[in-house]
């Protein structure tokens, strides 16, 4: 996820690196150009997101228990 969030960041996505995971905390100011922009970078990620999903069988975030 390093390499996603360092797009995001260089496109001004605001973000930060998370549990191994990426966190988005927008706002009622955050424009919505902005969030238009992130969607757009990670539909643009998708296919690569789905084999890592597959490659581990489901999801990759942290369990709680």
């Amino acid at each position: 996820h390093g390499s996603l969030h360092h797009h995001l960041m260089e496109n001004g996505v605001i973000c930060a690196k998370r549990g191994g995971g990426i966190r988005f905390s927008p706002h009622f100011y955050t424009p919505t150009s902005v969030i238009e922009k992130a969607i757009e970078i990670l539909q643009g990620t998708n296919t690569a997101l789905s084999h890592d999903l597959n490659k581990y069988g489901g999801s990759k975030a942290p369990q709680n228990r």
